[in-house]
C-alpha cells in the first residue's frame, strides 16, 4: 500500500469516527415539545400508551426516552419506554427511574439510551407502560419536531402488565417522549474524505 493510500485510510477512519460522534451528539430535540388539554389518569391503570409518529424524507437518531412528570416533582413510579415500528418490533426501550434523578426536558424525565437509527418514511410508535403515575390522554395540538410528524391513529394503547406494543387507536397519548437528531447526509462526508485526499496527494508531490 502506497503511503498516499496509506494516509487516506487513516483519513478516511478519523473522518468516519467524526462522522459517528457528529451523528450521535448532534443537537438533539423533544420528538413532542409539547401540547395541550388532555385529561388525567389515575395511578393504579396497567396500560401501555403510545402516540404515533411517521419520520420526515431523513433519517434520524434517538438518544434519550422519557415519561411525563406530569407536576415536574419526581415521578412516583419508574416506568419503561419503548419504541416500535408499524410491525410490532420493539426497536429500542429503557427503564426511567422513580424521583427526580433522570434529567428533565420540558415535562419529560429523560434518560440516556445507545443512539437507535429511525428510517425515513417510516411509522413508529412511542410509549411507556403507566402504571404507578398520572397518565395523559386526549392530549390535542402536540407541537412535532421538525424531522417528523403524527400520523392516524394519533395513539395507541394496549391493557396489561408490563411493556406491550399498543394496537387499539385512541386519542393522543403523551406520556412517553423521545430526543432525536438529524443523521448527517453521507454524501457530505464523502465528499469531504475525497477532498482530503486530494489535497493530501498533492502536497506530497510537491
Amino acid at each position: 500500500m502506497s503511503f498516499i493510500s496509506r494516509n487516506c485510510l487513516f483519513i478516511l477512519v478519523f473522518l468516519g469516527f467524526s462522522f459517528f460522534l457528529m451523528s450521535k451528539h448532534a443537537n438533539a430535540d423533544l420528538v413532542l415539545a409539547s401540547f395541550s388539554g388532555g385529561s388525567f389518569g389515575a395511578t393504579n391503570v396497567n396500560q401501555t400508551n403510545s402516540f404515533n409518529i411517521v419520520v420526515g424524507p431523513q433519517d434520524v437518531f434517538i438518544s434519550q426516552l422519557g415519561f411525563f412528570d406530569h407536576n415536574a416533582d419526581g415521578l412516583l413510579a419508574s416506568h419503561e419506554v419503548g419504541v416500535w415500528n408499524s410491525s410490532g418490533t420493539l426497536v429500542t426501550s429503557a427503564i426511567v427511574p422513580s424521583g427526580t434523578s433522570a434529567q428533565l426536558v420540558g415535562q419529560w424525565r429523560m434518560v440516556e439510551i445507545a443512539s437507535i437509527r429511525l428510517k425515513s418514511a417510516e411509522t413508529y410508535l412511542i410509549g411507556a407502560q403507566v402504571f404507578g403515575d398520572r397518565y395523559v390522554f386526549n392530549g390535542e395540538n402536540g407541537v412535532y419536531d421538525d424531522a417528523v410528524g403524527p400520523v392516524s391513529p394519533g395513539g395507541s394503547l394496549t391493557n396489561g402488565s408490563g411493556l406491550n406494543f399498543p394496537t387499539n387507536p385512541t386519542g393522543g397519548r403523551f406520556n412517553a417522549n423521545a430526543t432525536i437528531s438529524a443523521v448527517p447526509e453521507p454524501s457530505s462526508f464523502v465528499l469531504l474524505v475525497a477532498t482530503s485526499c486530494v489535497v493530501f496527494g498533492k502536497r506530497r508531490r510537491r
